[in-house]
């Protein structure tokens, strides 16, 4: 679904795959939701 829908080319090919990243890395709001998964 991502290699077809999403806007950000970046993940897109990767299946919508982010990799790793650290605390911080992303915009807040994204920050706080996985902070909220953890």
């Amino acid at each position: 679904m991502a290699k077809k829908e999403s806007k950000d080319t970046g993940s897109a090919t990767n299946g919508g795959d982010l990799g790793e990243f650290t605390n911080g890395q992303m915009v807040q709001s994204f920050n706080d939701a996985i902070k909220k998964m953890e």
